[in-house]
């Protein structure tokens, strides 16, 4: 049986890339995943190809945190839908503003032992 992961696993991905001097689209390519995967968020990919495309950015990155630091990028973004605004919600969903740095600290002290 093949374990799926929906796409939106992989929001803020092209930006995240850029930060880290890489190209999206050349990294899902590589992990043979659809170039139109970041453009269709609902849509299932190969859990086994995301958990490629991170080893590749990490590879390629030079940087074994690659996974986690991306994972930190994200915050809670990915809990709602990208076509909403943070602030939006923040408020519709009750989600408290600044939920994600307060999410990414709490996650740094607990990794690093603070």
């Amino acid at each position: 049986m093949t374990d799926f992961s929906r796409a939106s696993s992989l929001a803020l991905f092209n930006e995240y890339c850029l930060q880290t001097g890489l190209d999206s689209a050349t990294m899902l390519k590589a992990a043979k995943l659809p170039a139109d995967t970041l453009a269709n968020p609902e849509s299932l990919i190969p859990y086994s190809r995301f958990l490629n495309l991170l080893e590749l950015c990490a590879e390629k990155s030079g940087n074994p945190l690659f996974a986690l630091e991306y994972g930190l990028y994200q915050g809670v973004a990915i809990f709602w839908p990208s076509s909403l605004s943070h602030s939006k919600c923040a408020h519709g969903w009750g989600i408290p503003a600044g939920a994600d740095a307060l999410l990414s600290s709490a996650f740094q002290r607990r990794l690093c032992g603070i």
